[in-house]
C-alpha cells in the first residue's frame, strides 16, 4: 500500500470514479463490524496498559521514568512496525516539499 494518497496536493482534483485509496474507496472497512472489532481491541489495549502500569509503579514507583519508557518504546516500535510494512525508513525528506 503506498503512502502517497495522504500527501495529495490540496487543490489536486482525480478523474472521475478513480479511487484514492481511502476509506470511501471501500465501504467493506467502514462496516460495523470493524468498528465494533476496533472498539473492543482498544478498550482492551487500554485497560491492559493500565494494569501493566500500574503493577510497574508498584515495584518501581517512578512515574516520570515510566511515562518516558513507554513513550520511548512505543515510538521505536512505530518506526519499526513502518519499516516492516513499507520496506523502507521513514522518508520525511521527501514529503517536505
Amino acid at each position: 500500500a503506498s503512502l502517497r494518497p495522504l500527501f495529495a496536493q490540496p487543490g489536486a482534483r482525480q478523474a472521475e470514479g478513480s479511487c484514492d485509496h481511502s476509506f470511501a474507496c471501500n465501504r467493506s472497512m467502514a462496516s460495523p463490524r470493524l468498528l465494533a472489532l476496533l472498539v473492543v481491541g482498544y478498550y482492551t489495549a487500554s485497560t491492559l496498559n493500565s494494569v501493566l502500569t500500574k503493577q510497574i509503579l508498584t515495584s518501581f514507583p517512578r512515574p516520570l521514568t515510566v511515562t518516558l519508557w513507554q513513550q520511548l518504546f512505543s515510538s521505536l516500535y512505530s518506526v519499526l512496525h513502518f519499516r516492516v510494512t513499507t520496506g523502507r525508513w521513514l522518508d520525511l525528506q521527501r514529503h517536505a516539499r
